[in-house]
């Protein structure tokens, strides 16, 4: 929720400041004049500018102001004063804590996208136990980052904005401007269509995003769901060919053939893997009757009576030669093991440092970027001394007698990035070496298997059964054995591979399952219920603004492409006369309000016009908005500025309740001289 309590502006010139301090309700507010007059403009862009909504208006900075904040100002005798310094104030509310916001007109020594929050009211600004923080508006990440005032402001305002798609095929988070440029209707470019002063930002379909957001619908991730999840469909259906591919590869290695893989994703059975066969080109045999044939084989062999070989002394010195070489490799791959180790944790360790690196880097930019734009807040880390139980920092552990000069934020910045390539290099060069490291086991590895089965051809060597046949037999056994090991590692391999597979079967069953939760057309029941309603209040708004463009109210609908009104399937703009046209987004601005608060939605609970009263509207159609507003249940803030030149209108004004509406006459001008201290303004009316 945002409330908007105060408002002021001051313009200090060489005889002394002039300004305004308009208090606000949570009711109908009408920011008005007797005539058309700059002062409201002055007032509804103080809103615009200490917000960071000016581009609402048309453009960025000071130059949305109006002439009272940067050039001169007319006094009350009508000498025109040169205005040296300008100041904007906004006292803001989210129901629960509020906040003064301070932002800079003209002012040589100050940023104009520098923005001071005080965690108080503007009367309270001064004091010494309250808290303040410089933020920054218009500048790269102030929409996320810590110190980027959007980024506070949708978090005091309890918004949690989403990531929408955009026209360069990214996403971004969808920018506050956009989404107040329809609640906030402005003079100029408002009211010639629903949404027409909305900035240009890149957003694919950027109303269509607006009004999800504001109602709360489902069809914003609905519709990211349903591309995520065509997303997931191809990358699951990419590995599992794959996956494929790789076993019928490995398989084919080994002059073997694998029946009954699918080769599209599917849910598999759980007893899947029985009805997989692998079979050798050979006489296309079974491959685990295979070797189970090679095993009985190999049994026969082993159960022949050995003689003891003529050579048995020569080779029992070379088992044990062979032995000791295979300790010596052993204590080698593990040497390598636990130095990969470390250089694991090394590389661990120097990634977090560059984490911590880089957050801290952003931090010291964006202090930089606020000290820059004017900032004069005392950062007292950076003068030596701890914000917290404030005693000095000392930067060395050597005896305080040594002082050394803290360094400054530019510096601070250097040093940072210095040590980000510093521990960059590092952390590549401890990447390089456990590669190498693990290159070298590998290779170990290999040679110690090479090892181990020449030790065991010289056991099985130790013996023979007969001279003239121990060298086939042998011979045929380290055959079997070769052949054994490599095939029941192909067993291996294809069963790892297809538990990788009902890995991926499992994944893809929960995509299907998702996809048939997901309605139809994007819309859940919730969406439709909202939308029912919104076009429901819209057509009671129009029958109570006297819309009549259209000869039955029936024809006319909410686009379920769009959600915006519709008649006939066609815009309704196109055959609305001007006012009338006025009156639709009347309607549908206070349609978006009231249904967001009925249904749960994310309306701010606050609306802005700026002269609704175009195009000839008549007198009982504006009476009827002001009857409308204070009618609506729930809770809102509606601000109007409005020109009460018309005596129905101010004769109408004058019957409510003063809790129902609280006018704010500026006069001819809003700016008027302050001839008490800089905190109070004699805010008299013409």
């Amino acid at each position: 929720m945002l409330r908007i309590n105060r408002v002021k502006g001051i313009s200090k010139t060489s005889v002394g400041d002039f300004g305004f301090d308009y208090t606000l309700m949570d009711s109908l507010n009408l920011i008005s004049s007797k005539k058309n007059t700059r002062g409201k403009s002055s007032v509804i862009a103080t809103i615009y500018y200490c917000l960071g909504f000016e581009e609402i208006v048309g453009g960025k900075g000071m130059k949305t102001l109006t002439s009272v904040y940067k050039n001169s100002l007319v006094d009350e005798e009508g000498v025109s004063r040169a205005v040296l310094e300008s100041e904007a104030w906004l006292e803001i509310s989210n129901g629960v804590d509020t906040v003064t916001i301070f932002r800079a007109g003209k002012m040589e020594s100050r940023n104009e996208n520098l923005i001071s929050v005080y965690y108080s009211d503007i009367d309270s600004i001064n004091d010494s136990d309250v808290y303040v923080e410089d933020m920054y508006i218009h500048s790269k990440y102030s929409t996320t980052s810590q110190k980027g005032f959007h980024s506070f402001l949708e978090k005091f305002i309890g918004f949690e904005l989403p990531y929408v798609p955009t026209s360069d095929g990214k996403e971004y988070k969808l920018y506050m401007q956009v989404l107040f440029s329809s609640i906030f209707i402005e003079q100029k470019r408002g009211w010639s269509d629903l949404f027409s002063a909305m900035p240009i930002m890149k957003i694919k379909d950027a109303k269509k995003r607006v009004i999800e957001y504001i109602l709360a619908l489902d069809t914003l991730f609905n519709e990211k769901s349903r591309a995520k999840l065509k997303h997931d469909e191809n990358n699951i259906s990419t590995e599992w060919k794959l996956l494929i591919n790789e076993v019928k590869t490995i398989c084919a290695r080994e002059n073997c053939n694998i029946f009954g893989l699918p080769g599209n994703p599917k849910i598999l059975d759980s007893d899947f893997y029985d009805s997989i066969h692998i079979k050798h080109i050979r006489n296309n045999e079974d491959l685990n009757e295979l070797i189970e044939k090679m095993i009985d084989e190999k049994q026969k062999l082993v159960s022949k009576i050995p003689n003891i070989a003529n050579n048995y002394e020569e080779l029992q010195v070379e088992l044990e030669n062979t032995d000791r070489e295979i300790q010596r490799f052993d204590r080698e791959i593990l040497k390598y093991e636990e130095e990969i180790g470390v250089e694991e944790e090394t590389i661990f360790k120097l990634t977090e440092n560059l984490d911590i690196i880089i957050s801290d880097v952003q931090n010291n930019k964006d202090a930089l970027k606020l000290k820059n734009m004017g900032s004069d807040l005392d950062v007292n880390s950076y003068k030596g001394i701890c914000p917290t139980c404030r005693q000095p920092i000392e930067d060395s552990l050597l005896p305080s007698q040594l002082d050394g000069q803290v360094m400054s934020i530019e510096e601070n910045i250097s040093h940072l990035q210095s040590q980000f390539d510093m521990i960059s290099f590092a952390l590549s060069g401890h990447k390089e070496k456990k590669r190498e490291l693990g290159e070298n086991k590998r290779e170990l590895s290999s040679k110690l298997f090479t090892l181990r089965r020449l030790a065991k051809s010289i056991r099985n060597d130790l013996f023979s059964v007969d001279e003239e046949v121990s060298e086939s037999i042998v011979y045929r056994r380290v055959q079997l054995e070769t052949d054994i090991q490599k095939y029941s590692s192909l067993l291996k391999d294809v069963e790892k591979k297809i538990h990788v597979l009902t890995q991926l079967s499992l994944k893809w069953k929960k995509l299907l399952e998702n996809k048939a939760s997901l309605p139809k057309n994007n819309f859940s029941e919730n969406d439709n219920l909202k939308i029912r309603k919104l076009e429901e209040y819209f057509k009671k708004y129009l029958k109570a603004f006297n819309y009549n463009s259209a000869s039955d109210l029936s024809a006319i609908s909410i686009s379920r492409d769009t959600y915006l009104p519709i008649s006939e399937g066609f815009d309704m703009k196109f055959d609305s006369s001007a006012s009338d046209n006025i009156r639709a987004i009347w309607a549908y601005t206070l349609s978006l309000l009231r249904t967001s608060n009925e249904t749960g939605g994310n309306h701010p609970k606050i609306i802005m016009f700026d002269e609704p009263a175009q195009h000839s509207i008549v007198t009982e159609d504006v009476v009827n908005l002001f009857n409308q507003v204070n009618m609506m249940p729930g809770d809102k803030q509606v601000l109007l500025g409005i020109t009460l030149n018309d005596t129905d209108i101010r004769q109408a004004v004058s019957l409510y309740e003063k809790d129902k509406i609280n006018v704010i006459d500026v006069g001819v001008r809003s700016f008027k001289k302050i001839e008490v201290d800089n905190q109070i303004i004699d805010s008299f009316n013409d």
